[in-house]
């Protein structure tokens, strides 16, 4: 399933995913004469697919990697069919070809030929694709601005409000369940909105007067395993929206107000391997459901920005308003006016290998053992700047900060302490050759460190250059061994 609001917020999830393929490849980072390499793509990546010997990879462009010899091959509008240099989707169907999705229409890939699909050719609503699903039969389902399509394999099979049961004709999002159904999230340019259930031949048109959908986004959809379809919607305003479960029969409207929460906003709901529900909210925090009892952490004084688990087992939250801890029964909260933070706007926390924790805020480094806070600024350390926006612990328990003086400032750079003294990179130092704003760190199973900025990611392992599309596909490749180890 896949949303056009859920693109933008799942971003910093999609990096996090890359990151840690990426550590499965690296190698070690402590050398005599290391390097620092970067790595950029020169645009977004919206579409990935791993269709066993390729990995395609969809954005401004397609590419083609091989898994076996790491050779790549670049599409674009100028050397091939495609429509568009912008990809939006990628699926591919049971006879292995290749399946585009792009503003400008679809385009069918076997390998060798280029079959192009749009409005003056086909029976395509519109051009503009916002999603694929398969089914269990194998046909491929096609969302668009302006209706829902099918195709199995011989001819397109459009479905719109004036020739189904649609009620409207953007599709928002879309999944396919194990019975074979289409769920449909849809929508109209006046906030009308509905969830559509398809299976062959019936429609059934769920909105706020007939189930307990309320009238809103239908931003996100579930299976648990038993059978219970949520739904998590995504209102206009903040008392819109909300969290919905349908057994197939029954209707379950989960009043999260009465747990305190501020919003009604379902960004996101995953589903354990365990059957318990997880749901993010827009405001209010983030809580779990086991089918009977809802834990929540909510109410809090502050949005959430970082959360981690120190030894201890003890939750430590940050936001705008400090730090707050919870060790299942009891909650504290640190501020400027009770501890020694340097500022309240807390963005990033982790934890070392002694079990300490860092904090990093608008206003300088924080490190709190449990006793006493340390404080590491530009005025009492060689940080160049103040702000914090990335942060992570090395495998020799030291932090490395991303610092700057805010986004539209120059000044900024890396930075790493050992314990006593401070190492800065910010373009000046021999193979660092960027002074890009770093917003996002994290380290591998092996100590290198992992970088993005705004225009890509950097990796310091001290020996290999890799590029970005080259980590990735021996991080494939390598789980691809692991794998067959296990079943082995």
């Amino acid at each position: 399933m896949k949303t056009i609001l859920n693109y933008y917020l799942k971003i910093p999830l999609m990096l996090s995913i890359l990151f840690s393929a990426i550590t499965l490849t690296s190698t070690d980072i402590y050398s005599q004469n290391p390097e620092w390499i970067n790595f950029t793509s020169g645009s977004d990546v919206k579409a990935i697919l791993d269709d066993g010997k390729y990995i395609w990879v969809g954005g401004c462009g397609l590419t083609r990697l091989d898994k076996t010899t790491g050779k790549k091959v670049f599409y674009n509008k100028a050397n091939s069919g495609l429509l568009r240099n912008s990809i939006s989707a990628l699926i591919k169907d049971m006879e292995q070809n290749l399946w585009i999705g792009t503003p400008g229409g679809l385009v069918k890939f076997d390998g060798e030929n280029w079959s192009v699909y749009n409005k003056s050719n086909s029976s395509l609503p519109d051009n503009r694709i916002t999603a694929f699903t398969i089914d269990v039969q194998g046909n491929i389902w096609i969302g668009t601005y302006n209706g829902l399509v099918k195709y199995d394999d011989k001819i397109f099979t459009t479905f719109t409000v004036n020739n189904s049961g649609m009620p409207f004709n953007f599709v928002s999002c879309m999944m396919s369940d194990p019975e074979g159904n289409i769920w449909i999230g849809t929508t109209d340019r006046k906030r009308n909105f509905a969830l559509v259930k398809f299976d062959g031949e019936n429609w059934i048109v769920y909105n706020n007067e007939n189930s307990g959908i309320p009238n809103a986004i239908i931003n996100d959809l579930s299976f648990d395993n038993k059978g219970n379809k949520w739904i998590g919607t995504y209102g206009y305003y903040a008392s819109d929206g909300g969290l919905v479960k349908f057994d197939g029969k029954y209707w379950t409207k989960y009043d999260l107000a009465q747990y305190g929460v501020l919003g009604h906003r379902v960004r996101k709901i995953v589903v354990d391997k365990d059957g318990k529900i997880i749901l993010g909210l827009d405001v209010g925090g983030l809580g779990t459901f086991d089918g009977t009892n809802w834990i929540w952490y909510d109410s809090l004084p502050f949005n959430i920005n970082a959360l981690t688990i120190d030894k201890n087992n003890v939750l430590w939250i940050g936001g705008y308003g400090g730090t707050l801890s919870f060790d299942g029964k009891h909650w504290k909260q640190y501020n400027t006016g009770n501890s020694g933070l340097p500022s309240n706007g807390v963005t990033h926390l982790e934890v070392d290998l002694e079990g300490s924790i860092w904090a990093g805020t608008s206003n300088g480094l924080a490190k709190f053992d449990g006793l006493d806070w340390t404080v590491h600024t530009s005025e009492n350390s060689a940080l160049i700047a103040n702000r914090v926006d990335a942060l992570t612990i090395d495998l020799k328990g030291n932090p490395w900060i991303g610092i700057s003086e805010g986004v539209d400032s120059p000044k900024g750079g890396l930075a790493k302490f050992d314990g006593k003294n401070w190492m800065m990179y910010d373009g000046r130092n021999p193979g660092y050759s960027t002074e890009d704003l770093v917003f996002t760190l994290s380290v591998d199973l092996k100590g290198n460190i992992l970088i993005g900025d705004f225009f890509g990611l950097m990796i310091f392992d001290g020996k290999k250059t890799y590029t970005m599309e080259e980590a990735l596909v021996l991080a494939l490749n390598k789980l691809d061994n692991m794998e067959k180890k296990i079943v082995g």
